[in-house]
């Protein structure tokens, strides 16, 4: 933290050392199926935009219309009307701050990654791959 914060120039004294003073804890739960369904959980927030063209039903000079999936009720799949502006507000907060990259860009989920690395990882851990996991 302190070399990303030297690497952008910050020398505050005071902000550095509020850092160490804190006991940093690290929690993370156990995942509760193995590594093919952390990949699958994060890919369902990596991978998607904020909502698609399928579940937006009309569009008019003052108000949308879309399909949303409603949890407290079983799942069950109902629509809703919003405002342009609530409509423009709400899709606004998925847009990343300048600078924020999406993460599946990076990492093990890189084009870049998939191409090469990973199946020489998996031949170094003889791990077998199925049609289901790729």
């Amino acid at each position: 933290m302190c070399k990303l914060l030297r690497a952008e120039k910050i020398e505050d004294k005071v902000l550095l050392q509020s850092l160490f003073t804190k006991n940093w804890v690290v929690y993370a739960k156990r995942p509760f199926g193995g590594p093919k369904q952390v990949i699958e959980y994060l890919g369902r927030y990596t991978h998607k935009v904020a909502i698609s063209n399928s579940r937006i039903k009309n569009v008019t000079e003052s108000e949308v219309t879309f399909n949303y999936k409603d949890y407290k009720a079983a799942g069950i799949t109902k629509q809703t009307t919003l405002a342009n502006a609530e409509f423009t507000r709400r899709f606004a907060q998925h847009i990343l701050p300048g600078r924020f990259v999406r993460i599946r860009h990076y990492g093990i989920l890189s084009s870049n990654w998939k191409r090469g690395k990973l199946q020489n990882l998996q031949a170094t851990l003889k791990s077998r791959t199925t049609a289901a996991s790729s």
